[in-house]
């Protein structure tokens, strides 16, 4: 998410972050038995909430305007460093704001997939093909 707004030692440690986050999150899904074969949630959804969290702790002034150009005549990107930087937290709000709306946007469509799919009768195999094993049926 910041690989524009951040340095290379920051993003060195958002890396190592993101590791023990998947890590984590993976061994929490397991553990509350949540079937995530993929890895997704941890990869997509934990992950990406803490590469939008990072920016808000991690963004640099200087790259900001690297990335962005200079905005000397409103000076709106003048307090958009991340909290590590001096930043005063305004861009560490905008970051929560996204998760926020990703998150709510991501719940509301896959419920509306979802919902659709159980009207149709297609969102589960039959019972008999789970009794015998979907391997079973299509193998």
């Amino acid at each position: 998410a910041g690989c524009s707004v951040v340095n290379t030692y920051s993003a060195f440690i958002i890396g190592l972050i993101g590791g023990l986050v998947y890590v984590a999150s993976a061994k929490l899904l397991n553990k509350m038995r949540v079937d995530d074969v993929l890895q997704a949630s941890p990869v997509h959804g934990f992950c990406g909430m803490w590469g939008l969290f990072a920016v808000g702790w991690f963004a640099n002034q200087d790259d900001i305007r690297a990335a962005y150009g200079p905005d000397e005549a409103n000076g709106t990107l003048d307090d958009m460093s991340g909290v590590f930087f001096d930043g005063n937290g305004k861009q560490m709000g905008t970051q929560l704001l996204g998760v926020v709306v990703i998150a709510a946007w991501s719940f509301l469509m896959s419920g509306a997939l979802f919902f659709a799919l159980k009207a149709c009768g297609s969102l589960r195999i039959p019972e008999w093909i789970e009794n015998v094993g979907i391997d079973k049926v299509e193998h």
